[in-house]
């Protein structure tokens, strides 16, 4: 299964977070947190949970309690207008809202109607079909949309099932592979920490098993914008 999808740039997401109530509210509880993770620059993940383009609109990470569900309506308006069509009137997707389109025409017609293109890339998903465009890596959570990695809920943006310090010398077993993406370098090393997460007492459950995906992160011939 191959699918593409509009996903913010992450310097901007990771300055939005470490401003967020959720931040603020435990800064104790994050300064321990990046104090464990040294290793990972979250500002540098390239992962699924960035926000994407999707048929609803989502406020930056940290900020879903503190943010007016209206003033969000008009964001990217457009683009939301032309993904629901060609999503079509009876589309599902396994996780909502619906953020991956099938064609990379498609998502380069979109970023055309985003309100601010600079804060987008386009980037190419899947299961693990390598199509020989640049690998940025291997993230793990919900295919289809749901704007949720298990990934970055541990290490990069903890919102819901951050850990406690007494998981982070199991986590940084796993952690300490990640690529200069803030990603897993390989599908085996994120098939492993899909297996240690999904056993942990703190950790989000599946709803079914295999719920969490390992899912392939590819750039595409865009011309790469600045990562701010």
């Amino acid at each position: 299964m191959i699918s593409f999808a509009l996903m913010k740039l992450p310097r901007s997401l990771n300055a939005a977070y470490e401003r967020s109530p959720v931040v603020q509210q435990n800064l104790d509880e994050f300064r321990s947190l990046r104090g464990a993770f040294k290793m990972v620059d979250p500002g540098a993940y390239r992962g699924i949970e960035r926000c994407p383009l999707s048929e609803m609109p989502e406020p930056d990470p940290g900020w879903i309690q503190a943010t007016v569900p209206d003033t969000l309506t008009n964001v990217d308006e457009r683009a939301r207008q032309r993904l629901l069509e060609i999503l079509g009137p009876t589309h599902e997707c396994e996780h909502y809202p619906c953020s991956l389109v099938p064609m990379l025409t498609q998502a380069r017609e979109l970023m055309r109607l985003v309100d601010r293109p600079e804060e987008y890339e386009i980037v190419r998903l899947s299961h693990g079909e390598s199509s020989g465009a640049r690998l940025l890596g291997y993230d793990v959570g919900y295919w289809g949309g749901g704007n949720y990695s298990i990934l970055c809920d541990s290490v990069i943006w903890p919102m819901w099932h951050g850990p406690g310090p007494e998981a982070f010398d199991g986590l940084a077993l796993h952690i300490e592979c990640l690529n200069a993406h803030a990603l897993f370098p390989d599908h085996e090393s994120a098939d492993r920490f899909r297996s240690f997460y999904v056993k942990q007492s703190w950790a989000e459950t599946e709803d079914v098993t295999g719920e969490f995906s390992v899912i392939r992160i590819e750039g595409t011939a865009e011309p790469q914008t600045a990562l701010v």
